[in-house]
């Protein structure tokens, strides 16, 4: 393949001092990140999150925390086995609910913040799946899934339970449970499913996401309702061909913002902010196309969203006023912003924020009248929940950028361990799923991004953001429709190739691995070229023909191949790597879940098959009961491990 010019060593992540130990696939558990903020109305309390391991169990479980916004040690506020998660304070900030696992079916919980036993409040038989305070803090507006009635439970328990395709859903619907008497009202009936809850400042109304189906596959389907908070038939605010959600009621009631995509084919672009009169009418879409909003809240003021948003590797704040002009960048930097929330009674933000070298914590930030934050340096840290992370030799991290075979512009993430600088490297190519994922300056702490225990053992790391990736605008995010493996397949290639140009890879020692369109990519990649030594697909598409009848999303590959197979078959065959495996020559291993219905086990099943017919070394191993993204610790680290193993072994090292 042809080489091309790379520039690389744009900007380098500033870094603390780090230890010399190695990080090992057991320690990836270990780690701690803050989950989930959020602030009390008097801006004094911050709850969050955290995620830890029952070693004993093999289950990750979750806490809530608090922690002091004026200073101190955050300490754990719920302690139980079973998880307890999605904190929200009481208007007057005495209380905090939570869900907890700790009955059979989630429930709603509350607690005095002053410390003492939670008690129950709900008694959903379905159980609770979300809720939010009414603005008074009387009653509390639930998320229940229908549960089975009498006569489906004594079918089950008779094994008489057989189950119809797309017919037999459990639709989720709101109800009102009274905080001091618990007295509980259904609100909605019918057959759709509702999701992210929110009630209006007067209390009269509730705006909530509406469905077709739970499916998977009818996500795109999504619309603005209101529901009146006595009950009664949801009233239709906004509906478009594409999926509309996050519904947030200005601070007067006035307005509702939310977040919608216009559906155009094929569905794979950016999402916009948007406002609308409560009472309905004509939407105003307040931001570009090219940036991709993610959380949204209202400014104290009304006058201004908020929002988050990537931008090529950095997650940032922004805020747009609601009267028209151009989003203004409230906080950015090597770093990545998420779950901000306003104070509603003082002049503070709470947000998450992480890079490469430390993992999610909680700060706080002065806000002005409108609601912008002050100087970046005002900004205080409330946590430190990894404080033994400098033990580690953590990575040195690099945003490069090079050009693709077309001259596009391509951008990605370069790890390195300390002092390799001017060091020749065995390089792992690490590929992102999505494929509209992208790789940001976050902290690796998962099975599929773990660069700082490569890196520890002498490895480069190259996470290409190729074309399809999100943070680099709607064109770019919409340049792999029609197009999988060509051309983000080139902006792959001439990235390694940058990187040998540099004298940063040893061209004889290169692996690639990825999950989901990572792995995709992966088992492409075999078939297109022989210069990796080794390769791991993780939930591989395989066959793209196969997949479509089999997973839980079809309607995803009908928008990147403009049809189903039966109209596209050529197209569909072409791009599958079972197409092209006599070509295959590079020893691979194959990781799969059993339960995975996002990319069904007979993808790998057909990779496996096929390499070991043609002689091509290969593994393939199952995980019991995990989905597309694994959820036991045990798992988490032998997939690590294997995959450490499996590159050594084929003389990346």
């Amino acid at each position: 393949m042809k080489k091309h010019a790379a520039a690389l060593l744009l900007s380098v992540v500033p870094c603390a001092f780090a230890g010399d130990r190695v990080m090992e696939a057991k320690d990836i558990p270990t780690i701690r990140a803050a989950q989930d903020a959020q602030v009390s109305p008097d801006g004094r309390l911050a709850a969050f999150v955290v995620s830890e391991v029952d070693a004993k169990d093999n289950v990750y479980q979750t806490d809530i925390w608090l922690v002091g916004t004026g200073g101190g040690e955050p300490f754990r506020f719920t302690r139980h086995p079973k998880n307890d998660r999605a904190p929200q304070f009481s208007p007057d900030g005495t209380k905090l609910a939570f869900i907890s696992e700790r009955e059979e079916k989630p429930q709603i919980f509350l607690a005095d913040v002053r410390g003492g036993e939670p008690w129950k409040l709900s008694e959903l038989k379905g159980g609770v799946s979300g809720f939010a305070w009414s603005p008074d803090g009387s009653w509390i507006a639930a998320l229940s899934a229908d549960a089975p009635s009498e006569d489906e439970e004594k079918r089950t328990k008779a094994k008489d339970d057989e189950r119809v395709a797309d017919q037999d859903f459990r639709m989720t619907h709101l109800h009102r449970i009274d905080v001091a008497t618990r007295d509980t009202k259904r609100l909605t009936e019918g057959a759709f499913t509702l999701s992210d809850a929110r009630i209006s400042p007067d209390g009269a109304e509730i705006a909530a996401v509406r469905r077709p189906t739970p499916k998977a596959d009818d996500g795109s389907a999504s619309d603005i309702v209101i529901v009146p908070s006595t009950g009664g038939a949801p009233r239709l605010l906004f509906e478009n061909s594409g999926a509309d959600s996050s519904p947030r009621y200005s601070p007067d009631g006035r307005t509702i913002a939310f977040l919608t995509r216009d559906g155009k084919l094929p569905r794979t672009g950016s999402d916009s902010v948007a406002v609308i009169p409560r009472a309905g009418g004509a939407i105003t879409r307040l931001t570009p196309i090219d940036l991709n909003p993610g959380t949204i809240l209202w400014s104290s003021d009304g006058a201004s969203i908020l929002f988050t948003a990537t931008v090529g590797v950095e997650g940032r704040l922004y805020s747009v006023p609601i009267r028209g002009g151009a989003p203004r960048t409230l906080m950015s930097g090597a770093f990545m912003v998420s779950s901000p929330m306003l104070a509603t009674s003082a002049p503070s933000l709470v947000y998450l924020r992480q890079d490469p070298r430390s993992p999610n914590d909680v700060y706080i930030q002065g806000v002005d009248a409108g609601s912008s934050p002050l100087a970046a340096a005002a900004a205080r840290r409330l946590t430190t929940l990894n404080p033994k992370l400098s033990d580690f030799a953590l990575s040195v991290t690099e945003v490069v950028r090079w050009k693709a075979p077309d001259g596009r512009e391509i951008e990605g993430l370069l790890h390195r361990p300390e002092g390799a600088m001017g060091k020749k490297l065995p390089l792992i190519v690490h590929v992102h799923g999505g494929p509209s994922g992208a790789y940001t300056l976050t902290f690796p702490a998962a099975m599929n991004n773990y660069h700082h225990i490569l890196t520890g053992r002498g490895y480069a790391v190259l996470q290409p953001n190729f074309r399809g990736s999100t943070g680099y605008g709607d064109a770019f995010q919409r340049l792999n429709v029609n197009d999988w493996g060509k051309g983000d397949f080139q902006d792959i290639m001439s990235g390694v190739d940058s990187l040998i140009a540099k004298g940063v890879a040893d061209p004889d020692r290169m692996a690639l691995h990825g999950w989901s369109y990572g792995g995709y990519m992966c088992a492409w990649s075999i078939t297109q070229t022989t210069r990796f030594k080794a390769a791991s697909c993780g939930a591989a598409l395989t066959n793209l023909y196969s997949m479509y009848g089999t997973n839980d999303i079809p309607s995803t590959l009908d928008d990147y191949f403009s049809g189903p197979p039966y109209a596209k078959a050529e197209v569909y065959w072409s791009a599958s790597a079972m197409a092209w495996i006599t070509k295959a020559k590079t020893p691979t291993l194959i990781l799969h879940g059993q339960a995975d219905d996002r990319v069904p086990t007979s993808q790998g099943q057909e990779l496996y098959l096929g390499l070991k017919k043609l002689g091509v070394p290969t593994e393939f191993v199952t995980y019991p009961r995990e989905p597309h993204g694994f959820r036991e610790p045990n798992h988490q680290i032998d997939k690590i491990e294997r995959e450490l193993a499996w590159f050594a072994k084929w003389g990346v090292k």
